[in-house]
């Protein structure tokens, strides 16, 4: 259940119930990741020195999912494209590659 952590939660159900786990546990992952990803992450990008609106998208969209997504709207449009990229480039790639490992 917790592999599917950065993934939305309609992946993250799919992928626990074809791989055994507990969708219920698989969402209670995802959105205490997307939560406190959407909260953490970008003091650390601040931290870090990204500044580009793409990549902050990219990195919220990859981490934290859908509240990654609304995070990067306070950048602006093309942080949330981004975003929406990393998310659903996240969810194709977890959903082949968890169910391939899990069996």
């Amino acid at each position: 259940a917790m592999a599917t952590r950065s993934v939305t939660a309609p992946v993250a159900a799919s992928i626990a119930q074809t791989s055994g786990s507990s969708a219920g546990r698989a969402l209670l992952f995802v959105f205490v990741t997307g939560i406190a990803g959407s909260a953490i992450a970008p003091a650390i990008m601040d931290r870090l020195g990204v500044r580009d609106r793409v990549a902050r998208g990219r990195t919220l969209g990859l981490v934290c999912h859908a509240f990654g997504v609304v995070r990067a709207a306070e950048s602006g449009p093309q942080a949330v494209a981004a975003a929406t990229i990393g998310m659903v480039l996240m969810a194709c790639l977890a959903g082949l590659i968890i169910p391939a490992l899990a069996s």
